[in-house]
């Protein structure tokens, strides 16, 4: 993948030069100990050690330490250079959403507008991880600050019925509780840079992005350095109900 800084669109495309505008060396992107310009990173939520953001009381799904895409900038083109972190080891090349695996969510609050907390992964035909359960991590020194779930020291593993049962007694109304459905954030990249606006005659510039197909986005030039995250758009995640457990 690589993002490059330029005029028009399609064939008419030209790459700016460097007194035109340029991805800035002056910014510091996230995590904010990078020391980097540019970064990237999958979602927190499956990635990432609760210890090292103030957002967050509960590790990554996955694993503590984040992954994404190593990169290599110029002045107007970041490009990939190979993953750091265990998203390839695990999931292979960058999944699209439609390759992603599938998810075992708790609807913990029973609120449409929050997100599900993931709590088991499927691993094969009917095999599934269990990673979390339910109840609640709070911060060390101050019970009142929790967040809902909690790592298991040891993963459990089992057909979904089974994972259902571990979390689950038999009385409750689980059916309205836990969902499955694809772990969206899988194909989910959060890239983080900056451009640094020069000089211009143009009222656009186009910044292009380029995988498996060229696309523009046309930015207004009103600042002159431009704060950018160029991700793909979380959406809403799609549910569906599971069987009862046997």
């Amino acid at each position: 993948m690589t993002v490059e800084l330029g005029f028009g669109v399609g064939n008419g495309f030209t790459a700016a030069t460097g007194d035109q505008l340029t991805f800035s060396t002056e910014f510091s992107a996230q995590p904010n100990d990078s020391g980097l310009s540019s970064t990237s990173q999958f979602p927190f939520g499956l990635f990432g050690a609760a210890d090292d953001s103030p957002n967050f009381l509960i590790d990554g799904f996955f694993a503590s330490d984040r992954t994404g895409f190593d990169l290599v900038q110029t002045d107007t083109m970041i490009s990939t250079a190979g993953y750091y972190g265990e998203y390839f080891n695990m999931f292979g090349a960058w999944n699209s959403q439609e390759d992603v695996v599938d998810g075992l969510f708790w609807d913990f609050d029973d609120d449409a507008d929050t997100d599900n907390l993931l709590m088991a992964w499927q691993t094969g035909a009917d095999e599934w991880e269990l990673r979390r359960t339910v109840g609640e991590t709070c911060e060390v020194g101050n019970p009142t600050n929790c967040t809902p779930g909690q790592t298991l020291d040891v993963f459990e593993t089992g057909t979904l019925d089974e994972i259902i049962a571990i979390l689950t007694d038999a009385s409750d109304p689980w059916e309205d509780i836990f969902a499955t459905g694809a772990i969206e954030d899988l194909a989910n990249l959060n890239l983080n840079y900056a451009i640094s606006l020069g000089d211009i005659d143009a009222s656009s510039f186009t910044l292009r992005t380029t995988a498996h197909a060229v696309s523009a986005v046309l930015l207004p030039t009103t600042a002159p350095l431009l704060a950018g995250g160029l991700g793909l758009l979380l959406v809403a995640r799609r549910k569906r109900k599971v069987g009862a457990a046997g």
